[in-house]
């Protein structure tokens, strides 16, 4: 395994340790709060260094763009599963198909979006406001609790 995903991996298990040692007593809603900003600033970060992609130096910037994505992920995914405990069980089943199909979803979409060749920078800037509404979603759940 390269160097570089050994890097990520462990990135991305010191901030899912210090994301539950740090906020274990904040409230769901505000935890996906903090992932909803982080994602929208790595959607940013990674349209900008998508549209100036002349400038060779902004690829460490999509690194970190791409490294605070899937921290965002990550952690947004335990804080779904630890907040699915007030719920019946055999939803936690139907989350965990959703995440797999989401993945395959979004595949999907990039192939299609890509064949109408459609800039990289405005799929990324298109991301943004998606996840407004994956807040939006998960503040109604919150509600029905």
């Amino acid at each position: 395994m390269p160097m570089f995903q050994l890097t990520l991996i462990a990135f991305n298990g010191v901030m899912r340790a210090l994301f539950a040692k740090y906020l274990i007593k904040t409230s769901h809603l505000k935890r996906m709060v903090v992932v909803s900003v982080i994602m929208m600033i790595s959607f940013a970060l990674l349209a900008f260094c998508c549209i100036y992609k002349e400038n060779e130096n902004l690829f460490y910037l999509a690194l970190l763009a791409s490294l605070l994505q899937g921290s965002a992920c990550s952690i947004g995914e335990i804080t779904v599963l630890g907040f699915l405990k007030s719920f019946p069980r055999h939803l936690v089943g139907h989350f965990s198909s959703g995440t797999g199909m989401a993945g395959i979803f979004g595949s999907g979409i990039l192939i299609v979006l890509k064949a109408l060749q459609i800039q990289d920078g405005v799929i990324y800037g298109c991301g943004m406001p998606t996840v407004l509404c994956l807040l939006g979603a998960f503040y109604w759940l919150d509600r029905q609790k």
